[in-house]
């Protein structure tokens, strides 16, 4: 016989297990629903997986299943979920409630790719415009100027200072073509480098967060995820300190970051809400005043809980808006500055052409 309170945990590697975890706890949780054991369920979610390394990770969960073990330590280090998600599942076996705290999660992990795609969307278009921009210049300062530029030298005129500043950008990139290239490289890893390592991905917080319009965007988002992640949190009956833990751990941005941890000592040594938010300097920054009366009006009345959920609510519409606005406005910003770029160009081209006319016509 199998012993069911001692097993050898199995190792695996969890690399390459693909973008098919992000509905293991939907799946896992219709299949619970339907009257289907645990075990049998993921084993069924093996056959539908079209991922190697996915159904191997399954493969071993379900073997350590059958060897006694719960299936949040089936779960635990194997890449699927993280340990808010590993908590919930926790609780939900030990209250009966699997199924519906899966069902939590899966939305949990819907609501996190929705406000993710918000803030991406709002910066992909920019983004892309002036990357085309770039290019564009580039291409014509390198291959194009160059050659108008032995056509203006051969007129004998004096160039304006658009044509010369071109004409100056042209022979720098013709004669150290390489340096020009390790300055672009070096630029697109200076970005790389304060957006998106995790070391110094900070400072690019702190520009984006005091950048207009998109720090209300910001603002919003991470608004509406603590409201959501709280509610839903508590709705798997996970305890206040554990659910501020946990959204402390999701939360990329710094200053919320903070803040989650200096609430979640408050918390744990005993004080309310209310006094921690009193404490807690400029938070109106990140918290906005009306949030947090909300918040301190439920937990006066015992019912923190409905108005997290409704927190949640008010800010997802918000983001939508926000989001949208955001298009609206860098739209015209983003026409000038295309409008600006080839105006300076046609002046580059066009003035020295009107000089030589205007000399010719002087002559005659």
């Amino acid at each position: 016989m199998k012993n069911k309170t001692h097993y050898k945990r199995r190792k695996v590697s969890t690399l390459f297990i693909g973008s098919e975890k992000d509905y293991f706890a939907e799946n896992l949780s219709m299949l619970l629903s339907a009257g289907i054991g645990v075990s049998a369920a993921i084993a069924i979610m093996i056959e539908g997986s079209s991922s190697r390394a996915y159904k191997k990770v399954l493969s071993v969960i379900v073997q350590d299943l059958d060897d006694g073990s719960s299936l949040w330590k089936a779960l635990d280090g194997r890449g699927i979920f993280n340990h808010s998600y590993l908590y919930m599942t926790k609780v939900g076996e030990s209250s009966g409630r699997l199924s519906e705290n899966l069902k939590i999660i899966a939305d949990q992990e819907k609501k996190s790719k929705l406000f993710k795609s918000k803030l991406t969307s709002a910066m992909i278009y920019p983004g892309i415009i002036l990357s085309l921009t770039l290019i564009i210049g580039i291409a014509v300062v390198w291959f194009i100027i160059p050659k108008m530029a032995k056509i203006f030298s051969d007129m004998k005129i004096e160039l304006p200072l658009p044509t010369k500043i071109m004409i100056y950008l042209g022979n720098f990139i013709t004669q150290y073509p390489f340096l020009f290239l390790s300055i672009i490289f070096g630029f697109i890893a200076l970005i790389l480098l304060i957006f998106f390592v995790p070391v110094t991905k900070k400072v690019g917080q702190a520009i984006l967060f005091r950048t207009p319009r998109i720090k209300n965007l910001y603002k919003e988002v991470e608004v509406a995820r603590f409201g959501y992640v709280m509610f839903s949190l508590s709705q798997a009956g996970i305890p206040l300190t554990e659910a501020l833990s946990s959204i402390e751990r999701s939360t990329e941005l710094t200053q919320y970051k903070k803040f989650y941890q200096y609430l979640f000592q408050k918390v744990t040594d005993g004080n309310s809400l209310e006094n921690s938010f009193h404490n807690y300097k400029n938070l109106k920054h990140i918290i906005p005043i009306n949030i947090q009366q909300m918040i301190i009006a439920g937990e006066r009345s015992g019912n923190l809980v409905s108005v997290l959920g409704k927190i949640s609510g008010i800010y997802e519409e918000k983001i939508e808006v926000s989001s949208k606005n955001i298009a609206v406005i860098l739209e015209p910003i983003l026409l000038v500055t295309v409008a600006l770029g080839v105006l300076f160009l046609a002046l580059a081209v066009v003035m020295p052409i009107y000089g030589l006319v205007g000399g010719l016509n002087a002559a005659t």
